[in-house]
């Protein structure tokens, strides 16, 4: 009986033992034409946003000397006030891999990068683009550093971008130019 009680109590921390993040961009602080990652890491797009916040989740699944995977899950919120005032509710499902430049107890630094993670749109038109249905994908890249022992805390800048692949007819494209973020090991 006290091997179950244990097994069930510690089955929260098994679970949700990851990285929770958010990140952030506002145009009127971070630059919006900052140069970003050429086809097929990130494809082209119609409308860059104004303002975003992303929160997720991320929970390790494989992990090499110099490489980590993580499955995640994200949602946000993205907003555009240049040609029309818009605002947009996106959910995903995603795959992070991280390769480390350098990883020390104390201090880490990696390159993030996730390819064509599921996403659904809360509706297929913002602002002065559209797409043919409310599925989409999900790219990142960026970079991250930890200072902490541990890795308990990171921070990162990364470039969002959101398209359904031109695998339908109409494929507006947005992208998020940067993003500041951070995450806590838990």
């Amino acid at each position: 009986m006290k091997k179950y009680l244990f097994l069930f109590l510690s089955l929260p921390a098994l679970v949700f033992s990851g990285l929770f993040y958010a990140s952030g961009y506002e145009d009127g602080y971070l630059p919006k034409n900052i140069a970003r990652p050429p086809p097929p890491f990130m494809w082209k797009a119609r409308l860059k946003v104004d303002r975003a916040v992303i929160l997720g989740y991320e929970h390790k699944v494989y992990e090499a000397s110099y490489v980590t995977v993580y499955a995640g899950v994200s949602g946000g919120n993205l907003q555009t006030f240049r040609a029309l005032q818009d605002s947009l509710w996106v959910g995903s499902l995603y795959l992070m891999a991280r390769v480390y430049l350098l990883k020390k107890p104390s201090f880490q630094a990696f390159i993030l990068y996730s390819p064509a993670g599921p996403s659904l749109l809360s509706k297929n038109t913002f602002a002065t683009t559209g797409y043919t249905n409310r599925f989409v994908f999900q790219d990142q890249f960026g970079l991250g550093l930890s200072f902490s022992k541990n890795a308990s805390i990171e921070f990162y800048i990364k470039q969002y971008h959101f398209s359904n692949g031109e695998l339908f007819p109409v494929n507006g494209g947005i992208d998020i130019p940067v993003q500041l973020g951070f995450a806590l090991k838990v």
